[in-house]
């Protein structure tokens, strides 16, 4: 009979740990992947014909802009601190379509920003050139199969990826209908609409947020809160001094607030728990739901208003004052 072989009281070797990866929330979110482009074209049931072209501009911003509005349509659009005075913008176009002879009517059509003469004295309003006559939109086909109307006019992927540079001081609107958005520094107000991820850095005023698809990252925040979101949620305040409004239809909303601040929370998840590091008075919220509330610090502190209606509501304390 064979004998077993000697166990050795030696724990058994282990390969070295792979070092952890760390992912840097600043990488502009300008960076474009074609092959999601052309893997929704295919959906759509088409062989692709594409054609991207560079793309760049400046605008002077007179004395009297106030605010800068920026009209989009699907793509990222990455905001940045630039020179006083002007706006200036570089990116990329992506259009796909059927073939050769439609692309090239496609590209035949304008496409860039383009200054809408019948705004404001006081604002600069940017629109990216309208949809090319003749042709519908990829994303915006019916899904419903053959039941639907067919809609004779051939179909057309378009995007346009722009990083623009608008002073501090200005104040920002940025709307779109599917686009990732990124804002990095704002000390004037600033208002996002769209339906994609959004990434906004050290914004020291007003923020209004309503993101209908997509998750939303608030960081280094000080001034007046408002978001109405439909995905993950997180924001981290720098400082409390203004009221905040937060609801999410759908997903997690996780809050990191300053120790040592001191604002009245009503915080409720409709369907989920909420988890406090401040001590505050919970109670039940519905047959699922819980709420808490309460005053953090000293008494007349702002007012946070905050609502998941889907999610885990979690409110952090930081080290910072």
């Amino acid at each position: 009979m064979t004998k077993p072989p000697p166990q050795s009281d030696q724990p058994a070797a282990h390969p070295p740990a792979a070092p952890r990866r760390s992912y840097d929330a600043r990488i502009p979110l300008l960076v474009f992947i074609p092959v999601v482009a052309i893997a929704l074209v295919w959906f759509w049931g088409f062989r692709p014909e594409e054609a991207a072209a560079a793309v760049s501009g400046r605008f002077e911003l007179g004395p009297g802009i106030r605010l800068v509005k920026l009209y989009s349509e699907m793509g990222n659009i990455d905001v940045s601190v630039g020179p006083p005075g002007r706006v200036v913008y570089t990116g990329k176009t992506l259009r796909v379509t059927k073939d050769a002879a439609l692309l090239a009517r496609a590209v035949a059509a304008p496409f860039d920003f383009v200054r809408d003469t019948s705004a404001p004295a006081d604002q600069l309003v940017l629109r990216v050139s309208p949809f090319p006559e003749g042709f519908q939109p990829v994303h915006q086909r019916s899904t419903n199969g053959d039941t639907a109307p067919k809609d004779p006019r051939p179909t057309l992927f378009r995007q346009i990826d722009l990083e623009v540079q608008i002073p501090v001081d200005v104040a920002v609107e940025v709307e779109a209908k599917q686009s990732h958005v990124r804002i990095d520094t704002r000390q004037a107000p600033t208002r996002v609409k769209s339906a994609g991820t959004m990434v906004l850095l050290h914004t020291a005023a007003a923020l209004d947020v309503t993101n209908v698809d997509g998750s939303t990252m608030i960081e280094q925040h000080r001034g007046p809160l408002v978001v109405h979101a439909k995905g993950k949620t997180r924001v981290t305040f720098l400082e409390v001094v203004a009221p905040a409004t937060i609801v999410n239809a759908l997903g997690e909303v996780d809050l990191m607030l300053p120790r040592h601040a001191s604002f009245t929370v009503d915080a409720r998840s409709v369907t989920g728990k909420v988890v406090s590091a401040f001590p505050l008075t919970k109670s039940k919220l519905g047959e699922r739901g819980m709420r808490a509330q309460g005053t953090v610090g000293l008494a007349g502190g702002p007012t946070l208003d905050i609502e998941s209606q889907n999610g885990t509501l979690t409110l952090r304390a930081s080290k910072s004052k």
